[in-house]
């Protein structure tokens, strides 16, 4: 064998050379390149996937932010209609009340009573008195109270 000229080695010729299909350390290598392109492969769809389901966390956390803002909103209106049910519930019996006290009023005892259960609703007081001038008796008093039935 001659020397090779620029390495200065000498080298079998190329029929002679070791088939690189049959050599161990070679097929060992091109298994671990096979392997290695195929993690890489898996790693970086796992890092779209990743950033994927990132994107889809932020917009959920959004929606979330959004949803919390409409359910709070709507909690405060639910609350505000049931407050003016109750209002409403007991509005009829107020009015059915003051109907019935105009009623009694309208009906019940004389023009000096009239004027004087008007002045003390008006003023609310509890008592007072009411001074006329009918008949033989120009000094007559009316006395009342407030709530008092005559």
């Amino acid at each position: 064998m001659e020397p090779h000229h620029s390495t200065g080695r000498s080298e079998a010729p190329p029929s002679r050379r070791p088939s690189d299909d049959h050599d161990p350390t070679v097929a060992l290598l091109r298994e671990a390149t096979a392997t290695h392109l195929a993690v890489h492969e898996e790693l970086r769809e796992e890092r779209a996937i990743r950033l994927q389901l990132e994107s889809n966390n932020d917009a959920l956390r959004q929606a979330n932010g959004i949803l919390e803002t409409v359910h709070e909103t709507l909690r405060t209106e639910v609350e505000q209609l049931r407050i003016k049910e109750e209002v409403e519930r007991a509005r009829p019996t107020a009015l059915v009340a003051s109907i019935q006290s105009m009623h009694r009023a309208l009906y019940v005892g004389s023009t000096s009573s009239h004027i004087l259960r008007a002045s003390l609703d008006v003023t609310h007081s509890e008592r007072g008195y009411c001074r006329g001038r009918t008949g033989w008796d120009a000094h007559s008093r009316r006395r009342g109270r407030s709530g008092a039935r005559r």
